[in-house]
């Protein structure tokens, strides 16, 4: 169901209702742009960090559709009813707020959501205003006052020359309504602007109960018109309708509900969403969790339950949304499941293609998470009844013999394996699929692409996950000015390398080829390394050009696993997370597919690929599967024999589309070329070092 400005205060108690009434709500956004060029995402970057650059993005860009579909389960345990609603979001003023909105607007993005029938003369002409809590706290909210100003004049700040033009006005227009001659408009000179302003502010106030209004006659006059009370009551009535003309009304009703609210790759999607609707955001992820839970108190990312729960992770060659939709909507119909469109809501047919269209999306990601759930819960009341049958066999079994001492043993061995004994039955599953622990424990964490912490914890501290990076070093005490290319100079036993700043004192090292690895010797660099470097010495020249000078020689290397170990580098890895910290630009390296793939559990790669990403990304478009996708989950995990840790996966999802340059009036921005794009990001990160 398409909503806009025109029918959105009409169609708003259906939409409550089916909001309020929801067992789980997705939600899914499309963005007039989706990174800033300046802006590079690097494996290393904390959450902090990450946050911090997807705030300044969110700063720049804006919602320009939202798409919301309630899910409730309907007759039969086995059937869910659909109500997708599509909002067009426009950021125009209305007659009681002025917000004066201005975001940035990519190229390619408008051009992506053009091929995909976007109507932008519908955006625009059509599309639902919205003000956050900031936004409207700052205007004068009393429904009796049509067109209220957004910043009131102080008449504590007038000149004694502006405050004798109020007091005169007002004894004019006391005079004028005294006179029993209010059927002609009473005339005022005002010569510029800021005296309009102050006769508008005057004709507001409480006293003169909305029947005043004030209308241009030429430039250096203004008419003052007494209402009729139809005409007065018909201004309230506009008034009352352009109050309720926010589409933050939504999110509240969301927030009301209660239930699980859905996202696929959502950190871009609740950023913006708090960010445009709710609150400000604010400089620190500390303080943005906690708006994130005032808002919503139970977020869902389809993405991250693809990628890390135990049912799910390795199922499926892609978790973009489009082949992930396609695959578990197969996999429902074939267990007799089914998801039902309700009537009035027939915009969306199995057969259309809608992909990309906010409330299609919504749909294909309240539908995936649906899935997911029954699958993981039939599995997991599956796995626990036979668990449970066979202890109680066991135990049987034991007491019959009555051997206690291997009764014991036993035990421990099932304890081992995830079992347990006779006296620790494993609980039954909550009767709500959508409330299973074995599911609510991955509620409220976030998919992170491209990180070494792949997500983030909206209640909880993230957990590093234990992956294997040998070729990956901590450099420490790195005096301040010192370029990527002096670091290079003073360990070229370990070329080639690839330098990721952290801050100006440290960063990591990368080495590229296995066989330099164990040439890394962890500790302090030491002063021979760097003597030959400092003034008097053979290769002074060179020192100088670098910025090698004699604080080098603290420079201290670290292995992955020492830096993870020991207690004061992650004390200050954490204490980064409460404030953005400085940080020179990262450079960036690729690698294929295959070689990520292969060095995923030994070798760390200094960035997520960029082609494979792209790949993905063109699948998710098309709307085309990868191969073997039609085969089973059921067929797929018993086909698992490795344990898998994910560290952040190879889909950008929540980048569909490169970012070119964004435009803006009388602003142009030349966008790099892809392909050198990294090598470029490189050069610039050691020219700022210099």
């Amino acid at each position: 169901m398409n909503i806009t400005k025109d029918n959105f205060i009409e169609k708003f108690s259906t939409i409550a209702g089916a909001i309020l009434e929801a067992d789980c709500i997705a939600i899914d956004a499309e963005f007039s742009g989706l990174r800033l060029n300046t802006s590079i995402h690097s494996q290393f970057d904390d959450q902090q960090a990450r946050y911090g650059k997807l705030r300044d993005t969110v700063k720049e860009y804006s919602i320009i559709q939202y798409g919301v579909c309630t899910f409730k389960k309907g007759a039969g345990s086995r059937v869910y009813v659909a109500k997708p609603f599509n909002f067009y979001i426009f950021g125009g003023d209305t007659a009681t707020m002025t917000s004066q909105r201005s975001f940035l607007c990519s190229a390619s993005s408008l051009q992506f959501l053009r091929s995909h029938n976007f109507d932008f003369n519908k955006w625009i002409d059509y599309g639902i205003p919205f003000y956050n809590f900031a936004e409207t706290s700052t205007v004068v909210k009393r429904i009796d006052r049509p067109n209220s100003l957004q910043n009131p004049i102080n008449l504590q700040m007038l000149t004694k020359q502006q405050m004798k033009f109020v007091e005169t006005t007002r004894k004019s227009i006391d005079d004028w309504l005294q006179s029993g001659k209010t059927s002609k408009p009473l005339v005022i000179q005002t010569n510029n602007s800021f005296i309009r302003r102050l006769v508008h502010q005057e004709l507001q106030e409480g006293k003169y109960n909305s029947f005043l209004t004030g209308r241009m006659r030429d430039s250096k006059h203004m008419s003052i018109h007494k209402l009729t009370d139809e005409e007065r009551k018909e201004n309230m009535r506009v008034d009352n309708v352009q109050a309720e003309l926010n589409f933050r009304r939504v999110i509240e009703l969301i927030n009301q509900a209660g239930c699980p609210v859905v996202a696929h790759n959502g950190y871009l999607d609740v950023l913006h969403t708090i960010d445009q609707f709710w609150q400000y955001l604010p400089t620190k992820v500390t303080d943005f969790k906690n708006l994130a839970n005032e808002m919503w108190s139970c977020i869902v990312d389809t993405k991250y339950l693809a990628e890390f729960h135990p049912h799910l992770k390795r199922c499926f060659n892609t978790t973009a949304l489009g082949p992930l939709y396609n695959t578990v909507v197969n996999e429902m119909t074939e267990a007799e499941f089914s998801i039902k469109i309700a009537d009035d809501f027939d915009r969306y047919t199995q057969d259309q293609d809608a992909q990309h269209e906010a409330g299609y999306d919504a749909y294909m990601t309240g539908s995936v998470f649906i899935g997911f759930a029954r699958f993981i819960y039939e599995r997991e009341a599956d796995k626990r009844a036979k668990a449970n049958a066979e202890a109680s066999l066991k135990n049987g079994k034991e007491s019959k013999k009555g051997s206690d001492l291997d009764s014991e043993e036993e035990e421990e061995e099932e304890k081992e394996e995830g079992q347990v004994g006779e006296n620790e039955p494993l609980p039954r599953l909550h009767e709500d699929p959508l409330l299973a622990d074995i599911l609510t424990s991955y509620y409220n964490r976030i998919f992170v692409t491209r990180s070494d912490i792949p997500y983030i914890d909206l209640v909880h501290e993230e957990t590093m996950p234990v992956i294997e990076v040998p070729n990956r070093f901590f450099l420490t005490n790195v005096p301040e000015g010192m370029t990527a290319y002096g670091i290079e100079v003073l360990y070229p036993e370990l070329r080639p390398m690839t330098i990721h700043w952290i801050n100006s004192s440290s960063a990591w090292l990368i080495i590229k080829h296995d066989n330099k690895i164990e040439l890394a010797k962890e500790g302090v660099l030491g002063e021979e390394r760097v003597k030959p470097f400092l003034r008097g010495a053979s290769r002074f020249a060179e020192g100088v050009s670098l910025n090698i000078t004699a604080p080098a020689a603290k420079i201290e290397l670290y292995g992955y696993e020492q830096w993870r170990t020991r207690p004061e580098f992650q004390a200050d890895a954490s204490s980064s997370a409460n404030g953005p910290a400085p940080a020179p630009a990262p450079a960036s390296t690729t690698k294929t597919s295959e070689e990520e793939e292969e060095e995923s559990s030994s070798v760390d790669t200094a960035s997520g690929s960029d082609e494979d990403e792209e790949e993905e990304e063109k699948e998710e478009k098309s709307g085309k599967s990868p191969k073997d996708t039609s085969n089973t989950l059921e067929r797929k995990q018993a086909a698992t024999t490795e344990p898998y840790v994910p560290v952040g996966g190879n889909a950008f999802d929540d980048i569909d589309i490169p970012m070119p340059p964004s435009f803006m009036r009388g602003s142009k921005r030349k966008a790099p070329d892809d392909d050198l794009e990294d090598e470029e990001n490189e050069k610039k990160s050691s020219k700022k070092r210099q």
